[in-house]
């Protein structure tokens, strides 16, 4: 075995960069060093390997320095120095873990704090493919401000892949023996649970002061952990006390199968509440039978905000609901009408099934939401959207013969529960959709009603011609931003009526078809053919909603608010399982000005499907619009409640509190949404949370992260615009970013000039290029599409645009307008733009006058 290398060749070395200070300390793998990055001008640790590692840890440190989270740390780079290989890790300043027992067990909130920071961690590095495999008090840094940082990523697999005896032998009770999980020890490869295990048997001694088992080094390996460890102390929470022994299971298969379960459990022992796991804890089926949980959106809708991005996304939920995600069910590529059908008979499956939703033991998620968060898979449909099954399928066309082979997937387990093949001839479309909703339900163990059956086989035509044109009409109007797909369903429905003259949903379809049209074209003439269809399909079936509700979303789109709330609820009546035309409905008396309404409005779609995300997240998202902060927060608390595996609702509360200006708990919720999965909306988040603190470096890094995940996005443009503003030597920078911004606005104008988000956003990356008449009119354009719902971040944004082009009394006027409908004050004294306004008397009394006002 090589020597370890010894400190008295150390300090005072000094390579081409770095500068080595003093012994840190020792293990394992080396001796650690502080060392001085002379380049940098930066701290570091540097830890010393042995040279039979240095190629593996060449291959894991290029890994591991991939890890890019505040609970981990860094791995900066592997170097050479003096004839010897360095990892070189970013320096932390605290004590470990290890130190901090030694004097004495922790109280309950310590560990909850350090719990949860760890487990925020380790699941990133899972996310991202990397085991710990030494997970202990001694790898774990507890920093002066009440941080974790987790160290030494990747080094103990070189002490399992050796075959180190002599470190099992010698350390006994006090090294990594005592950590390891059992299949490890018996020499079976570590895998995520392996970690849990690790970081059970550490949050065990975090509450006892003790080891769970007592390990005999000399002992067979299989014989180590036959020893039950001692009851927790009665101290800790029944929650906390079952989460530790599932951890520490012996079967990796009856532990956590990853951290994102654990970190949901963890949460609900923190709050009280019952814990999701312990109704699905089970094997998965079952799970599944019992309680599988419902989700919000990740849409990412934007809201009128500067830097605050949210994927608009209960009480707890009923353990008979299953929440399904239906993926659009594939064909061959290269067969434009095949792929067609397939897109529509997808899309008539999660309708009709979402018509009985509300009766059954299952909750459907529109698939709109699907589409919108391009989910492909089970495993993004559970983290983005929260679903608990899977359906997807591929359909075959063979001369006369359709195949449809689905399968139902456990998104939790990623197992196959159910897979079935239905054969039909080509032009019988209604034996192909009829029996594919047949099987999933009986999958399901789902018995329909005779009425609901009725429902399930009806479908507005007798002829087979007309039925599959409809349905291709259907699949094209699913990418209804391409325009050949506009001509495309045009012909597949005027082919369906030509087939039958009286079918309403094919002239519901079309004046959909033409109203995407005229949101393109605006060609007044497009505008009435898209009315004259919808009204065709009201007189021909004037029992169905499919023609109201044409013509309401329709008068909706154009301003007629009155007349399209009077065709919505008519649609409503004639069929109340729709959830898009609760949605529409509300969105017409907030046009009319009838809040009151479109608040019960939200509120009777959650009465009705309790158990699904979208009735919570349209009323979090009414709430924000109109500065009812504190109510937002409830509807988003519920959404974490009932869709734990989604990050979605954890950034949409943490957005919520980045509003209010509560950076602690807007942190914690931001955290945990990137723990389960990074998105773009959540970094924006934590951008905005850094510049709020006028953290300018951190908040651009974010920015920057964020827009790899969602490249020309312009609101992450123009917040990383003012925060390079903010920072010296970057004008030019700035400027270039605020042009990029602006030019991607004006994109997504030019497809929606109906966005009054995009407008003022617009208006005010102008105003910062001095683009004066430009950003005027873009600000007067925004303020008067949001007039109607008279929301508090539209004023705010024009304040900011009258600020920048230095009309200060009418910034200050409209910020008054701003302040007087909710937000908070923090979104003014955090703003460097509104600084040089502490010079007025005017603008000071209105702020003091704001802090003195109770907070919505």
């Amino acid at each position: 075995m090589a020597q370890p290398v010894q400190i008295s060749e150390i300090p005072g070395s000094r390579g081409k960069r770095f500068a080595i200070k003093r012994r840190l300390g020792s293990g394992g793998m080396g001796e650690v060093f502080l060392a001085e990055d002379t380049v940098l001008k930066r701290p570091v640790a540097m830890k010393a390997v042995r040279s039979q590692d240095s190629q593996r840890l060449l291959r894991e440190a290029e890994r591991a320095s991939r890890l890019n989270d505040e609970h981990i740390a860094r791995i900066h780079d592997v170097v050479e120095l003096e004839g010897r290989a360095f990892l070189v890790m970013e320096f932390v300043e605290g004590e470990t873990l290890r130190a901090r027992l030694d004097r004495g067990p922790l109280v309950m909130a310590e560990f909850f704090n350090i719990a949860e920071q760890c487990l925020i961690g380790l699941a990133m590095a899972h996310r991202h493919g990397i085991l710990h495999c030494d997970i202990k008090p001694e790898n774990l840094m507890l920093t002066p401000s009440g941080g974790i940082k987790i160290l030494d990523f990747g080094f103990a697999r070189a002490t399992l892949n050796t075959q180190d005896t002599e470190t099992i032998s010698t350390e006994g009770l006090g090294g990594t023996i005592a950590y390891l999980a059992p299949e490890v020890l018996m020499g079976g490869l570590p895998d995520k649970r392996s970690d849990i295990f690790s970081l059970g048997v550490t949050f065990y001694e975090v509450l006892t002061g003790r080891r769970p088992f007592r390990l005999n080094a000399m002992a067979k390996p299989e014989r180590l952990f036959e020893v039950e460890p001692a009851p927790l102390p009665a101290a800790a929470p029944e929650a906390v006390r079952r989460l530790i022994m599932r951890m520490l299971a012996r079967d990796p298969a009856e532990r956590y199968q990853n951290c994102d379960d654990l970190l949901i459990d963890l949460h609900s022992a923190q709050t009280g509440q019952a814990s999701r796991n312990e109704f699905t804890g089970f094997r998965s089926l079952l799970r599944l039978a019992l309680a599988l949980i419902a989700a919000i959106s990740a849409a990412a809708l934007v809201v009128n905000r500067a830097h605050i991005v949210w994927p608009w996304t209960p009480p707890p939920a009923a353990a008979s609901s299953r929440l399904l995600v239906v993926l659009p069910f594939k064909a061959p590529s290269d067969e434009v009408n095949a792929r067609a059908f397939s897109s529509g008979l997808t899309e008539t499956l999660v309708a009709k099934l979402g018509q009985i939703a509300d009766r059954y033991p299952m909750e459907i998620i529109a698939l709109s939401e699907v589409r919108a968060q391009k989910i492909t898979d089970a495993e993004r449909a559970r983290s983005f959207l929260g679903a608990s099954m899977v359906l997807e399928g591929s359909l075959q066309v063979s001369g006369n013969t359709v195949r449809v082979i689905y399968n139902l997937v456990d998104t939790h387990t990623l197992r196959q529960l159910h897979s079935g093949v239905v054969t039909a001839d080509y032009d019988n479309p209604f034996a192909v959709e009829d029996r594919v909703i047949d099987q999933v339900l009986n999958d399901l163990n789902i018995q329909l009603a005779s009425a609901d059956r009725g429902r399930m086989e009806a479908h507005g035509t007798v002829q087979p011609e007309a039925y599959e044109a409809y349905l291709r009409g259907r699949g094209f109007l699913q990418e209804y931003d391409r325009e050949e797909n506009l001509d495309r369903a045009v012909a597949a429905f005027e082919s369906s009526l030509k087939a039958d003259p009286k079918f309403a949903l094919a002239y519901s379809g079309l004046g959909q078809t033409y109203y995407y049209k005229y949101s393109k074209t605006h060609f007044p003439q497009t505008l009435e053919d898209a009315k004259a269809a919808c009204s065709h399909a009201i007189q021909l079936d004037s029992g169905g909603p499919d023609g109201e509700f044409c013509l309401g979303m329709l008068l909706n789109s154009t301003g007629d608010y009155e007349n399209a709330a009077g065709h919505l609820e008519r649609a409503i009546k004639l069929d109340g399982s729709r959830d898009d035309a609760y949605h529409e409905l509300a969105q017409a008396y907030e046009g009319s000005k009838r809040l009151s309404d479109a608040e019960a409005l939200y509120k009777q779609a959650i009465a009705r499907r309790p158990q699904y995300w979208a009735g919570y997240k349209w009323l979090g998202k009414f709430y924000v619009t109109h500065g009812r902060y504190n109510e937002a927060v409830e509807e988003f608390r519920h959404v974490v409640t009932l869709a734990p595996d989604s990050f979605s609702g954890y950034n949409n509360l943490g957005a919520v509190y980045l509003l209010q200006g509560n950076y602690g708990a807007a942190i914690k919720e931001l955290e945990i949404s990137n723990a389960i999965r990074p998105s773009a909306s959540s970094r924006t988040n934590l951008g905005a949370l850094y510049f709020y603190q006028r953290d300018y470096p951190g908040a651009a890094r974010s920015y920057q992260a964020a827009l790899q995940l969602s490249p020309n996005d312009c609101v992450i443009l123009g917040n990383l615009a003012e925060a390079y503003r903010q920072l010296p030597g970057k004008e030019q920078e700035s400027r270039s970013t605020y042009k990029q911004a602006l030019t991607s606005a004006e994109q997504r104008l030019r497809v929606n000039a109906s966005d009054s988000v995009m407008w003022l956003n617009a208006g005010l990356y102008a105003a910062n290029l001095g683009e004066k008449e430009k950003a005027e009119q873009y600000r007067r354009s925004g303020l008067k599409l949001s007039a109607r719902t008279n929301d508090p971040q539209s004023r705010l944004r024009s304040a900011q645009i009258l600020a920048l082009l230095r009309r200060d009394n009418a910034a200050i006027a409209e910020l008054e307008q701003a302040l007087k409908s909710g937000i908070s004050v923090s979104d003014v004294v955090n703003d460097p733009s509104w600084q040089r306004f502490t010079l007025y008397s005017r603008f000071t009394a209105l702020m003091k006058r704001a802090q003195q006002t109770p907070r919505k």
